[in-house]
């Protein structure tokens, strides 16, 4: 490679750089990435990141892709080629009569762990699993058929059936050429397209803050002491550490927490159980954490603390944090970079950045009077408003007149104000029922 052209890749490179990021912003988020697919897993599914986001590039206006692999299913080229095993379900592939691409899968046999039932079909002597079957069953809320996927318009998730040979018409992949691109003339052409993009603004290098996001819709139901190992084991501390506090922000909600409220040897069993998922979750979740921790302060009727975590997390509230989404814009990525080179991940995001609550399914630790709050499996609310509403709850179960009236008024200016409120319909509506729900406890 001569001078010039030595100058050109550097040009390309830098300029690339600038749109899908440098070389450690594009390891930091497949870290992201495989560190959500090793918590997500279990011994059913095996979650697959995939697509441009789980490659590193976080391009404008891409999606996140996910394969869900299900563990008990096998699929073979032939029925000639299926090996018996009593502990999967087997399957064989029959391409006649089928498009090039496509191919029926025949059941073979049913399993101790008959997990695609639901998806079958017979037709004749026959049974076929339903692509439409396992598309459309248990569809979430707010989610779409698109294609061969369950999608919303960030989030593109399938299910997928393992082949472990290589079939015949992918034959040819194993040989097939890497080196054909890209062409010379390509690299050689790049020269005109950067002189037209130059700039002479800013130009920012990419940052992964908005992938953070990815990694935060993690659902967890119970703690797996591998899972925690393997979590561990990764080279990036601060990632594993960030991470293990997201999954124990969702272990806090878990079905064990139900019978809080029952004062005996089990209620400080969990209470205790509890306080160490907290601890992990403070590692980075700072303000949303401690409202949790307040609202569980409010579940065991200990008023007085609850109000003391609630002061606590309103000091910490400045307008200078950042809401994590899944598009942060220009300054906030800017910001976000900076801090992190200065004080690590673990600092940045526990100072800089700030999310809403967040409470699931079975709302353990939800106020039993914000019950009306719930229309989906999920429920987000902005942290001053939970803040100021759970005060509110606070005294009035301690009678304090004068302290209810404070914080209506609190609750109020910071709905006029927006303080801390992101704009869309669904935050609109739930900080508005909010308000009513207190002042019928007036």
């Amino acid at each position: 490679m001569n001078l010039k052209d030595k100058n050109i890749s550097m040009q390309l490179h830098k300029y690339l750089c600038n749109i899908v990021g440098s070389e450690e912003v594009v390891r930091a988020r497949r870290e992201i990435f495989d560190v959500k697919d090793i918590v997500g897993s279990n011994i059913f599914v095996t979650f697959i990141s995939s697509g441009s986001k789980a490659e590193g590039l976080d391009l404008q206006g891409s999606d996140y892709d996910q394969m869900m692999h299900i563990n008990f299913v096998r699929v073979y080229e032939s029925l000639n080629c299926v090996e018996s095993d009593p502990y999967k379900t087997l399957l064989f592939m029959d391409t006649s009569d089928t498009k090039p691409g496509f191919t029926k899968l025949k059941l073979v046999n049913k399993s101790y762990f008959n997990v695609i039932d639901d998806w079958c079909e017979t037709v004749g002597d026959e049974t076929l699993i339903s692509s439409k079957i396992s598309r459309e069953q248990g569809l979430p809320d707010g989610m779409i058929i698109h294609g061969p996927c369950q999608s919303t318009e960030y989030y593109d998730a399938a299910n997928c059936l393992r082949c472990k040979e290589w079939i015949t018409p992918a034959q040819h992949w194993i040989h097939r050429s890497r080196t054909a691109w890209p062409d010379y003339t390509l690299v050689t052409s790049a020269h005109y397209k950067l002189e037209s993009v130059k700039s002479h603004g800013k130009v920012l290098s990419a940052s992964e803050l908005s992938c953070y996001s990815y990694l935060n819709t993690t659902t967890l139901s119970f703690i797996s002491e591998s899972i925690y190992s393997s979590i561990k084991r990764l080279v990036n501390r601060e990632l594993s550490t960030y991470t293990l506090s997201v999954y124990a922000r969702e272990v806090l909600q878990s079905f064990h927490l139900r019978n809080m409220l029952a004062i005996n040897k089990l209620f400080y069993q969990q209470y205790k159980r509890s306080f160490c998922n907290f601890k992990m979750s403070f590692r980075s979740f700072s303000i949303s954490s401690l409202l949790l921790l307040a609202s569980l302060f409010y579940k065991c009727k200990r008023y007085e603390e609850c109000l003391v975590m609630i002061n606590y997390s309103l000091s910490r509230c400045s307008p200078n944090m950042i809401h994590l989404k899944f598009t942060n814009n220009v300054v906030e990525q800017t910001v976000f970079k900076e801090m992190k080179h200065r004080y690590g991940l673990l600092l940045a995001i526990k100072h800089l950045l700030i999310e809403h609550v967040y409470f699931r399914y079975p709302f353990c630790l939800l106020p039993d009077e914000l019950i009306p709050l719930i229309v989906k499996k999920n429920l987000l609310i902005p942290p001053v408003v939970y803040s100021y509403l759970l005060q509110f709850l606070c005294f009035h179960h301690l009678a304090d007149y004068k302290g209810k009236q404070n914080a209506l008024h609190d609750l109020e200016l910071t709905i006029r104000e927006r303080y801390f409120i992101l704009d869309n319909v669904t935050t609109s509506r739930l900080v508005h029922v909010s308000l009513d729900i207190v002042k019928t406890l007036l």
